[in-house]
């Protein structure tokens, strides 16, 4: 099934005979049970009921869901930042310098500036405390 539908598998399973099919699925569930430890041993996740499965797929998938949607938006935000810097730092060049003189300069503007831009839309996004050292 995964080799032909190109899609993420999950397996789950509570004995010996289910092993391979852990192993192969991209994520495997092993449920401790009468058939012994053989499938929990060989599996991602390990649970001992059935019951805690839904706890397991649900809520922790949701979580996973919302981490992966923090990271998305910061990475988004953290381009829009270079990018306005970029453009306000060649405004600046563009109003006070008539020629171009190095390539470095935007390279040194733009990490100064996005250093402190980093940290200070850290510590406001994410109430980080005052001790963090800017580096």
């Amino acid at each position: 099934m995964k080799k032909y539908s190109n899609k993420r598998t999950c397996s789950i399973g509570d004995g010996g005979n289910d092993v391979a099919m852990i192993q192969e699925a991209n994520i495997g569930i092993g449920i401790v049970g009468k058939e012994g430890r053989q499938a929990s041993l060989a599996a991602d996740y390990s649970i001992t009921k059935f019951k805690h499965l839904t706890m397991l797929l649900l809520w922790y998938g949701r979580l996973s869901y919302k981490n992966t949607a923090t990271i998305s938006k910061f990475v988004i935000h953290r381009g829009l930042i270079i990018s306005f810097i970029q453009v306000y730092y060649n405004i600046i060049i563009s109003l006070l310098i008539s020629v171009y003189i190095f390539n470095y300069f935007l390279l040194l503007f733009c990490s100064d500036l996005q250093r402190h831009a980093y940290y200070w839309i850290l510590k406001c996004l994410y109430k980080f405390p005052r001790y963090i050292p800017i580096t």
